[in-house]
């Protein structure tokens, strides 16, 4: 016969590699630059992405970048058309260990065909 135990409430399930990376890489850039633009959001958690915005945190516009300000890239990558816009030194990638590592075994066997099934309008295939 089935006992049941009272259940316990989880209000914290936490976040993927990719998530705690964009958090970390946030975290630390508040420290050093002076403002910084998010090209998109971090992550797919949109309540969570609105929690992050500050007076040193937003979505880029269009505005000009000034000295100590950095353009953060997601943890869903970015195509080159969207980084070639900034110079390099004002790009910040906040990119996912598993996507990161999934271009790069990518890009090493460019010489076979690769079939990619996903959806087209996902950032993660986009940067494809």
């Amino acid at each position: 016969m089935l006992s049941w135990k009272p259940m316990k409430n989880i209000t914290d399930l936490g976040f993927c590699n990719g998530v705690l990376t964009s958090f970390n890489t946030l975290e630390f850039l508040k420290k050093k630059a002076n403002h910084i633009y998010l090209y998109s959001p971090l992550m797919h958690n949109n309540f969570e992405v609105e929690k992050l915005l500050s007076e040193k945190v937003s979505y880029y516009r269009g505005e000009a970048l000034n000295q100590n300000d950095v353009i953060l890239f997601s943890a869903h990558g970015s195509t080159l058309e969207e980084e070639k816009q900034f110079p390099i030194q004002k790009r910040v990638h906040a990119l996912c260990p598993i996507i990161k590592n999934t271009y790069e075994r990518l890009n090493q066997h460019r010489d076979i065909p690769i079939y990619l099934f996903g959806s087209k309008n996902h950032r993660e295939v986009k940067a494809i």
